[in-house]
Formats: C-alpha cells, sequence, structure tokens
C-alpha cells in the first residue's frame, strides 16, 4: 500500500510540472539526468508521461526517451525490456543522424549482451560504439576500447584483450584516472591468468594508486580483493589474508553488497586453504546474510517497477476521459493487482529462502571435498619435488665425478700417459666443467623464479642484435663440430621485452640444438611478424624427436636424458627455463620435430608498441 501511494503520488508531482511538449533536446536531456540520478522510479513516470505521437516529435526526442526507458530497465534488471528500448532509440537516432545518441545506445547495447554472456554480439556492438563516437571525446573512446577488452577477455582472447587495454591507456590523459585504473586493473588480471605474478602486483598497486584521487573505493577494494588472490596463487597465505581483510573492511564500511559478495566467497576460498575452520564459518554466514538480504532487495525492486509500470499507464490512459474522478478507481485496481503480485512474490521469496538453505549445505559439502583435495595437491607438490631434486643430484653428481676421477689419474700418473691422452683428459674436464657451470647457471636463475625475485626489466631492443651476440657465444662450440649457424632475423625486428631473460631463453635452445645436431650440420634462428605478436623459430637437422619425447618437454616433473651427438649430457632444466621466461613476457613456446627430421622450437610473443606502462 505504500508503495503505491509513493507511485501515486511521484506522478501526480511529474504532472504537476510536466515539461510542454515543445521542449528542445538539451532541456529534455537535463530532465531525464536529473531523474536518473535523484529517482530512478521517477525517470520511467517521466519518460512515459511524454507525448507518444511520434509524428508531433522531433526523432532525436523520441530516441533520448526511448534511451532513457532502456536506462531505467536495464539498472532494474529487465534485459529483454532494456534491449528492445535501445533498438528503438537507434532507429530514432539514425533518422536524426545523431552519431553521438547512437554511439552511446550501441554502447548500452554492447552492455546487456554482456550481462546476457553473449560476448560476440556485446564486441560487435561495442565496435559500432567506437565507430560513431566522436574523435574528439578521448575519455568516451577508452571507455569502449576498455569495454572490448573485457569481451575478449570473457572470449579467452587474452593477446586481443592485452591489445585493446593498451589502446585505451594510450587515448587517456593525465586526469583520467579512473578508466586509467580500470585498465590497470584489468591488465593485472590478464598477467595473473598467465601466472606472471610480479607484473600483475604491479599493475594492482599502480591502479590503486590513481583510484586513490578518484575516492572510488569500492574498486580500490576490488584490486585488494585481486591482490589477495594474486598471493594465494604464490602461497603466501598471509599476504592473502591481510588483503583481503583490508578489502572487507573498506566495502563492509561503504555497503558495496556486489563487491562484498565477491570478497566474502574469496575469504572463504583462503580460509579453507590455510584450515581456519571457524573463519570459513564466520564469511559463510556472513554471505549467507548478504545473499537473504540480496533476494529481498531484487524482489522488492522488481515489485517497484512493476508497480510503477502498472499504475502510470492504467492511469494515464483513464485520465484522458476523466482524470480526477477515476485516480481513486485506478488506485483501487492496482491495489487488487498488487496484493496479487505480492503474494507471488512472497511464495517466490520463500522458494529463494530455501535454494538458500539447500545452497549452505551444498557449501558444507563443498568444503569437506576441497579439504580432500587440498591433502592430495600436498602430497603430489612432495611428489614433484622429490623428482625435481633426483634430477639435481644425478646431473650434478655425474659430471663432478667425472671430474673428480680424471683430476685423480692425472694426479697420481701424470707421467705414465702420453701427451695426446693428456689432452684427451684436459678435453674431458673442459667438457664436465661446462656441465656443471651451465646447471649451476639454470639452477640458480631457476630458484630466483620460483620465489618471485627475478628482476623483469622490458625495454625495446634489437633482436637480431641479441641472437649475433648469444651465437658467438657458442661460436667454438659449434666450430668443434663444424656447425654453421644462420642468423637470419630480420635486421629492423625490435622488441619490448626482457633482454636479458630472453637472452637466456634463445642461449638454452642455441645450445641444444648444437648438443643434438651431427657434424657439419645447420642451425638457424629466423622471427616473423604478424599483426599481435612477434614469431622466433630456431630450427635444426639433427636427430630430431618422437612425439614421446615431445610430450614431455618443459616439465620439471619428468627426466629427459637424450645424449646428444657427441654423447653431451643436458642439465634437464635449459627448456623449463624457456618455458617460464617466455610465459613472463605473456608468449608461449613449443616444439615441432620428427625423428631424423631435425627439430623446431617456436616462440610467439604479444607485440606492444609502447612500454612506459610496463612492468618493472
Amino acid at each position: 500500500m505504500h508503495q503505491l501511494l509513493a507511485a501515486l503520488l511521484i506522478f501526480i508531482s511529474i504532472l504537476g510540472c510536466k515539461p510542454k511538449e515543445d521542449h528542445n533536446y538539451s532541456t529534455l536531456k537535463e530532465n531525464f539526468e536529473y531523474y536518473e540520478k535523484n529517482n530512478i522510479d521517477s525517470l520511467l513516470i517521466f519518460s512515459l508521461s511524454l507525448n507518444k505521437n511520434n509524428d508531433k516529435i522531433d526523432p532525436t526526442l523520441m530516441g533520448l526517451k526511448s534511451y532513457y526507458i532502456g536506462r531505467y530497465y536495464s539498472k532494474k534488471g529487465f534485459n529483454d525490456k532494456a534491449l528492445e528500448k535501445y533498438f528503438e532509440s537507434e532507429d530514432y537516432f539514425k533518422k536524426s543522424n545523431n552519431s553521438v545518441m547512437l554511439s552511446k545506445s550501441y554502447s548500452m547495447i554492447g552492455a546487456v549482451y554482456r550481462h546476457l554472456k553473449d560476448y560476440k554480439k556485446s564486441v560487435e556492438y561495442f565496435k559500432m560504439s567506437y565507430q560513431y563516437s566522436s574523435s574528439n571525446d578521448s575519455i568516451v573512446r577508452a571507455t569502449i576500447l576498455n569495454r572490448i577488452g573485457d569481451m575478449h577477455r570473457d572470449l579467452d582472447n587474452i593477446d586481443s584483450s592485452f591489445y585493446y587495454y593498451h589502446q585505451s591507456l594510450n587515448l587517456c590523459g593525465p586526469k583520467d584516472s579512473s578508466i586509467i585504473a580500470n585498465n590497470l586493473n584489468n591488465l593485472a588480471d590478464l598477467f595473473t591468468t598467465k601466472l606472471m605474478f610480479d607484473s600483475a602486483y604491479y599493475y594492482y598497486n599502480k591502479s590503486i594508486s590513481y583510484l586513490d584521487s578518484t575516492g572510488i573505493v569500492s574498486e580500490i577494494a576490488e584490486n585488494y580483493t585481486s591482490l589477495a588472490e594474486l598471493k594465494m596463487l604464490q602461497k603466501n597465505y598471509d599476504d592473502a589474508i591481510s588483503y583481503i581483510e583490508k578489502s572487507i573492511k573498506i566495502l563492509e564500511s561503504n555497503e558495496a553488497n556486489y563487491e562484498l559478495n565477491n570478497a566474502y566467497q574469496k575469504a572463504i576460498s583462503i580460509y579453507k586453504k590455510v584450515g581456519l575452520k571457524d573463519s570459513v564459518i564466520v564469511y559463510l554466514e556472513k554471505l549467507s546474510d548478504l545473499e537473504n538480504n540480496a533476494s529481498k532487495e531484487k524482489l522488492k525492486q522488481g515489485l517497484t517497477a512493476l508497480e510503477m509500470e502498472l499504475s502510470l499507464n492504467d492511469l494515464q490512459t483513464i485520465s484522458e476521459f476523466n482524470k480526477k474522478i477515476n485516480y481513486l478507481l485506478i488506485a483501487i485496481v492496482v491495489l487488487v493487482m498488487l496484493m496479487g503480485v505480492m503474494l507471488w512474490f512472497q511464495i517466490r521469496r520463500k522458494k529463494a529462502e530455501n535454494l538458500i538453505l539447500s545452497k549452505q549445505k551444498e557449501e558444507i559439502e563443498k568444503a569437506k571435498i576441497e579439504l580432500e583435495h587440498a591433502y592430495h595437491d600436498i602430497h603430489d607438490l612432495n611428489a614433484t619435488k622429490d623428482k625435481f631434486f633426483s634430477i639435481i643430484a644425478h646431473d650434478l653428481r655425474n659430471p663432478l665425478g667425472s671430474f673428480k676421477e680424471i683430476t685423480r689419474l692425472l694426479h697420481e700418473s701424470y707421467d705414465d700417459f702420453s701427451e695426446d691422452d693428456r689432452k684427451e683428459f684436459l678435453e674431458m674436464l673442459k667438457h664436465s666443467s661446462e656441465n656443471i657451470h651451465s646447471l649451476l647457471e639454470n639452477l640458480l636463475e631457476w630458484s630466483r623464479t620460483q620465489r618471485g625475485t627475478l628482476d623483469f626489466n622490458p625495454v625495446r631492443f634489437n633482436l637480431r642484435d641479441i641472437v649475433e651476440n648469444t651465437i658467438s657465444l657458442h661460436r667454438i662450440n659449434a666450430d668443434t663440430k663444424s656447425i654453421h649457424i644462420n642468423n637470419d632475423v630480420s635486421p629492423d625486428t625490435f622488441l619490448i621485452a626482457d633482454p636479458n631473460l630472453m637472452t637466456t631463453v634463445i642461449r638454452n635452445l642455441i645450445s641444444n640444438a648444437i648438443k643434438f645436431t651431427p657434424e657439419k650440420g645447420i642451425i638457424t634462428i629466423e622471427s616473423f611478424a604478424e599483426p599481435e605478436s612477434i614469431n622466433i623459430f630456431v630450427n635444426d637437422n639433427g636427430i630430431g624427436m618422437t612425439s614421446d619425447i615431445i610430450d614431455k618437454l618443459f616439465r620439471i616433473d619428468v627426466n629427459v636424458t637424450t645424449l646428444g651427438t657427441s654423447k653431451e649430457k643436458g642439465t634437464g632444466l635449459g627448456l623449463i627455463l624457456c618455458k617460464e621466461f617466455v610465459e613472463r613476457h605473456g608468449g608461449n613456446i613449443w616444439a615441432e620435430s620428427k625423428p631424423g627430421e631435425g627439430s623446431k622450437f617456436k616462440i610467439r610473443l604479444p607485440k606492444i608498441e609502447h612500454n612506459e606502462d610496463v612492468a618493472h
């Protein structure tokens, strides 16, 4: 009854100050914006109270009416009705050639399709929005590019997401803090997906620094929630707990219920992981209360929207004949309808409450299952660790054993050997020392990647120069086997990447190629540019590999011990480092080979045009 009276009072107040039918575009737009900001229900009533005769009103004004009714339905969560009104506004704005409002209509259509999880259509309409947007309005264009990046992320097109977020950043001015912060947060999410934790940590904190000046506390809290998830992936549970508690404290004090729901779920996940059952129960109860309140609010909003629409449409129809007399009759009709609707919603609410209770029981069962999974995960991690140490012990013991035995023979029986024998022993000592040095160097870099202390300093450099310098370091080993190494990388190929990490990648790949290429063989390094990536290939005409061996490459839990063409032995970590360093740049690496036909190792890196905001 109170809601019905409120609807009638709003309607009467708007009728009392109803704008004239000859109002202009800017005045009408100001009215719509005022009602949208101050009372969303009055926006619908004001819109529907306008003259419905399309022939007497300019198409732009009718387009505004349809657009803001669509805005009302979007905010209330009625996506189908919102789409209907946005498509109406598209037709009107096309008739009046109003490209600015046409761009906004397409943007809202794209947003609705995203809510409906139709990401391909969402991308299509956001691109149309960008096409009709003003080239002078950089912030609008930056916002649209940001949303296109979101859609590509939802479609798992990670490289395209990187591209659109960077394009959006390029359009932002120094004072566009909110959209800059959003782009930085999205880039951090992508780096987290790529397990590039240092870069993700840098971008989340940079996003927070921009948001501090905007006062948008809910988005600051979302960054802290993301940082908690990042620290969880790094198994830094103390920091994860610190960040999620900081996020929850901000969100609870500002009643940001949607973000708070995500934060509670993340807190439950973290405390489950560390085994703090009391904290898990506390946040399960908070989540349940929050979802109960959200369900009640959604029902209340749906009821209010239905009441407003029913009462307004009926009141307007009858008021054409006799407003004063029929208001009371309409109120009675609406009241009867309202009682029926309220009864229906009460039944729905009861069902919703039962579903929540059922969900809580499922959560408890799920918690038990996840604890069991965590137990098995710990066993799997220990098994991987044991395998890792056995590789180290085996690969380090063999060259040291050889080194010890040869030096013992030379020390005890130096005069018993000929000069050729001594040279052969020295050659063997040289190979043993090289293997030991290579293993220790790879172990050092591997341990730094695992501890998260490896420096990552992307800069712009010439790829051919890096390849040429690396080839020169392997010239002696290649000449020993009369192997020819070709540098076919184009002189104008530039990368924005960490030169030290990429040198390590190329060094390991060339070293492997020399090891498995016979005498007088050929090794070729080449590159190819694509619209959004740079490809680097290291090819050899060596002994090749079976598909079974290829499947085991780049894995720490499998020891691949294949001897080179001169009986060379590897450290077992080179290719694993290559995979770590390539993925740190957001790229990927794989091998193609057949026995007797040589091998081709391929690297694909995302192309980045600017490096002002690249993480260090």
